[in-house]
């Protein structure tokens, strides 16, 4: 894995990929983060009366009954799902792809858990997940 700089050229992205199979580079705001897992990354935020947080949950489906996100009144956060990417073989009809290089999450079951700065009101909490962007606002109980 090579992480390139701000300003760096197509040629050179194109050179060092050339000469290096199954190679991944990275440059910009991709190249700050580190790769892998993707999932659970995240942050909080609060404002006046609410905690905000927002969790990276690449190939997790939220449409289905396996993902859920359970809030308690202490703030603490719950979530389980399911990744459905990073396997090792990927079929797409009529082609079967071996994966060479496998930085994703690999596919099953998880669980985050974590806890926002101070008690809130769980049942005021509103969600949504989109891109796989998972994001809630939950009112703060103070």
């Amino acid at each position: 894995m090579v992480f390139f700089p701000n300003g760096t050229t197509e040629a050179e992205f194109a050179n060092i990929l050339n000469r290096n199979r199954g190679a991944i580079a990275l440059s910009g705001a991709a190249a700050v983060q580190k790769i892998g897992s993707g999932i659970g990354q995240m942050n909080i935020g609060e404002s006046d009366g609410f905690y905000i947080f927002r969790i990276s949950l690449p190939g997790v489906s939220g449409n289905d009954n396996s993902f859920s996100c359970v809030v308690d009144p202490t703030g603490m956060v719950e979530i389980h799902g399911v990744s459905t990417t990073g396997e090792q073989v990927v079929e797409k009809p009529p082609q079967v792809f071996f994966m060479e290089t496998r930085n994703l999450c690999p596919p099953g079951p998880f669980s985050i858990k974590f806890r926002l700065p101070g008690p809130v009101l769980p049942d005021q909490l509103r969600s949504s997940f989109v891109d796989g962007m998972f994001e809630g606002i939950v009112r703060r109980n103070s």
